[in-house]
């Protein structure tokens, strides 16, 4: 495994402003509720940091 390569790039997604459903980038209309993405400016997906399994059973923030 090569430590100095580039991790793989989080997607652009749109939230939309009416429902709050993500949309790729790309997007015109809202995939869940039809409503414009035109105006939407896309963010950078971040992935949710996961609780361990000690953290789950004990009630505690990791």
């Amino acid at each position: 495994m090569d430590v100095n390569a580039e991790a793989p790039k989080m997607p652009q997604l749109k939230d939309c402003p009416k429902c709050g459903r993500s949309n790729m980038s790309d997007a015109r209309y809202c995939e869940g509720c039809g409503a414009s993405l035109k105006d939407v400016v896309p963010q950078t997906a971040t992935p949710e940091k996961k609780k361990g399994l000690l953290a789950k059973l004990f009630g505690r923030e990791s």
